[in-house]
This record gives C-alpha cells, structure tokens and sequence, in this order.
C-alpha cells in the first residue's frame, strides 16, 4: 500500500473516479464524505484555501482504500482542517461526521500510514462533527500526545431506525398521528423532485419556506449568502443525477406548506434543512408532518435509518422526535506545545480587537 499526498485542486478533481469507487465499497460511506459534497466544497469555497493535504492510500492494484480530505485554510499555516469546514459563520454548510474514508478490511493497516502522515506534515488538526466512533479520532489520539488535544461534546446526533416495523411505536408518528390525519382529510399532497427540469422550482419553495420559517426572526437567512446558496444548487443537481437527492414539500390547498431537504446515502436518510409556514391554519405542525412523510416514504423505499443530523446539546425539537442520540466532537489537536501557546495567543488577541471594534 502506498501513500499518495494530494496538494492541488486539479490532483483532487482528477482522482474523483477512484474516490467515487471507494464511496461506492466503503462500509463508512454518507454523504459527507462522498466526493460529491467535498468537491463542490472545494470550488466552492477555493478563496479560502491554502493548499490542500489529502491524505490517500492506494493499494498496489491502484484501487484507492482510503482518503483522509484535509486543507490548510489561509492565515492559518500551523494546523489543518477537514474539507467542507471553515468557511465564515454566514456561509458554513455544516459538514457532520467527519472521519477517513476507508474500507473495513484496511483499517489496520491504513491507520498506521495515516498516523505517521499527519505527524509528518507537522501541523495541527481542527475536526468539528465527529461521531464517537470515528477512526479520526483515533488517529488524532494517536498522532499527538494527549496534552495537546482538547475534546469537547460540541452537539447532539439524533436518529432513529426504520426497521423491522418502521415507524411503529416511535415519538415521531404517535406525534404526527392527528396531524397527518388532518393533512389527509385536507387533500394534502407529498411531491418528491424527481425531475431535473422541475428541480428550480422545488428549490425556490424550500428557500421560500426556508425564509417565511425565520421571517421576523433575523434579518437573513443562510440561503441568502451567495456561497451557501452557490454550493447546493450546484449539489442538488449532482445528486439528482445520482438518484441520492431528497428534496420535497408537504401541499395543502394548493399551497406549500413545509419542505425538505436531504440525501439518501448507504441505507439511511439525512435530513440536511428545511422550511415550514408556521402560520398555515388549521394547525398541522407542517415541520413535525413533514419529517413523518418523508420518514414513511424512506421506510418504503427500505432506508433502515432516518438521520436528523446534530444540533445543540441544550434542548431541540430534534429530541421530541427522534428515538436515539449520542455524543458528536469537536477536536483541537496542535502539533507541539509552543503552536498551541501561539494559536491560542492569536485567538485571543482576535477576539479582543473583535470587541474593540477594530476589525
């Protein structure tokens, strides 16, 4: 097996074929780490970019067995990001569960490589979103001595199983029982984008709902900023093609009334944003409705898994419907002792001239 260091976006967009084959035998595939969302992150989002620092194993038979996505953001020399993190606040897409790539029977063998990878580069790592169970933080474990790692619980996974009898007996159809018998009776309509001529104008009632949602709330929404919104539209197309897009929205009347956007990948389903018109009378909780309509609709087509993705760890609407939950982490791991001193320093003189008004 051999390492392979990508460094240029054009080395990135060139391996897309064997990454994409990779993402098709890897046991830990979602969406997040699939090459479709990477690589649009990355032209997306290339003024941020340094230089990048994909870690890639190939077997001898130049099967690619794994990949480590990793880039040095500008202004930051001494440490490493995973891709699709680090944009601007107003522009973050919110990548979740990152971790390496890797087909199951490799692991061993590719942790080794990818351990004394990251202790070469002599840069740091910062990781958000990572799951418990994550080969990357094993790695960030291993290739740093452990007083130079902080671990924090930074939010909340919430999901649920669509197994055995799908949603029988879970928080989320004894909730949206009387709803949906409302939206029934009503003549609501479900519509899935399955059209790629159709995709606009399913995406402008999901940023039209998205909008109506936090109306009042704040001035704009996250699919105002021109990136994000840059980013998705050039996604969802992707996936469409792919047969992976979930984009869809609850009709009353004529009228929309919530929306949903997310992915298929492996055998589950995550639910990535959305939109409702919380003043639709008579009340029918179109965001908890819409959640059991496409949790249904995945049980049929036999996801076993419907994600609701992280959020904070204080309370969210997300654990009155989901039936399970676990810790999600974010890692800060430095190099050696005085880039950590530094970087901190650096930090702090930031947030201080950030309250001073000076920038």
């Amino acid at each position: 097996m051999q390492l392979r260091v990508i460094d240029t976006l054009e080395e990135a967009f060139n391996v897309k074929p064997l990454w994409q084959d990779l993402y098709q035998r890897a046991e830990n595939a979602h969406i997040f780490l699939s090459p479709a969302w990477n690589l649009t992150w990355l032209d997306t989002y290339r003024h941020l970019i340094s230089r990048l620092q994909f870690l890639c194993v190939f077997h001898s038979n130049g099967q690619m067995i794994a990949v480590l996505p990793l880039y040095e953001r500008k202004g930051e020399p001494f440490r490493l990001r995973f891709t699709g993190t680090g944009e601007p606040e107003k522009s973050e897409v919110f990548s979740e569960y990152h971790d390496v790539l890797v087909c199951r029977e490799h692991v061993d063998t590719v942790t080794a490589i990818l351990i004394e990878a990251i202790k070469s580069t002599g840069k740091g790592l910062v990781l958000n979103n990572v799951k418990h169970d994550a080969l990357l933080l094993r790695l960030a474990g291993e290739a740093y001595p452990p007083s130079l790692v902080d671990n924090t619980v930074a939010q909340k996974r919430y999901f649920m199983t669509l197994e055995d009898d799908g949603l029988a007996g879970t928080k989320l159809k004894k909730k949206a029982k009387r709803y949906y018998n409302l939206f029934t009776r009503l003549g609501g309509q479900l519509h899935i984008c399955s059209d790629p001529a159709s995709l606009d104008a399913f995406y402008s009632v999901l940023t039209d709902l998205h909008r109506l949602r936090w109306e009042g709330e704040q001035q704009n929404t996250i699919f105002d900023d021109v990136y994000f919104n840059r980013f998705h539209q050039s996604l969802a197309g992707q996936l469409l093609k792919q047969g992976t897009l979930l984009l869809a929205y609850a009709e009353v009347g004529g009228k929309p009334v919530s929306a949903f956007y997310g992915m298929k990948s492996g055998d589950s389903v995550y639910f990535y944003q959305g939109g409702i018109d919380s003043g639709f009378s008579p009340n029918i909780s179109p965001g908890t409705l819409i959640h059991y309509l496409m949790a249904e609709y995945a049980a049929g087509q036999g996801m076993k898994g419907y994600d609701f993705l992280s959020s904070g760890v204080k309370q969210s609407y997300k654990q009155s419907l989901a039936e399970f939950s676990e810790p999600v982490y974010s890692t800060t791991a430095y190099a050696s002792g005085w880039q950590k001193l530094l970087i901190k320093a650096l930090a702090f003189a930031s947030g201080v001239a950030r309250k001073a008004g000076l920038r």
